[in-house]
This record gives C-alpha cells, structure tokens and sequence, in this order.
C-alpha cells in the first residue's frame, strides 16, 4: 500500500504537540539505552539520584512525553539501526468537543 493509500486507510493525519504523551515499546536496546543515559547524566551526583526504569503498563508499552522521546532517542532511530523501541507508536486518540462538555 503506497503512503497516500496508508494514509486515507487510517483516517489521514492527526496533529499533536511536542508536549503530548505517546506510548512505545522499547526493546531491550531501548532499556540498556535510558539507563545508560541516566548514568552518565548523573554520574557526578553518585548515589544521590538512582536509576528509575519508564514504567511499563501490561502489555509493554512505556509513556514519554513526544519531545522527551525524540531527545532521548532520537539518534538511536535511523534506516538499517537497531532501534529502541517497536516501529509502531501510539499517540492520543482525538477528542470530538462533544466528549469534552461545552
């Protein structure tokens, strides 16, 4: 299916912020990764701040806000890498104002 067929397939596009919350499933490359990354920012401070893994719901999938998840990945994500969590992410489904009271 070409890009502009996946598109019409999934309803077209939906608009998020930088702020808002998706969820992925990291893989163990991914785990290693944040840990990895936590150590070496609070490598100065010792013990004062341990290493807290990204809580995981049931079915695996991990919350970050959009920006913190292209930060803390984003050069771990490219054509032919291993990347840190599955190809697939989920953002916030949209809100019709009719949920959302007037």
């Amino acid at each position: 299916m070409t890009t502009p067929d996946r598109e019409q397939a999934l309803g077209g596009w939906q608009t998020i912020n930088l702020n808002d919350k998706v969820r992925v499933r990291l893989t163990d490359i991914g785990r290693e990764h944040h840990r990895k990354r936590h150590e070496e920012i609070f490598a100065p401070f010792g013990d004062q701040y341990p290493y807290t893994p990204p809580t995981t719901d049931a079915d695996g999938w991990s919350e970050f806000q959009h920006w913190e998840l292209m930060h803390d990945f984003g050069a771990k994500v490219g054509l032919g890498m291993n990347v840190p969590f599955e190809t697939t992410i989920q953002v916030p489904a949209p809100v019709s104002t009719n949920e959302v009271g007037d």
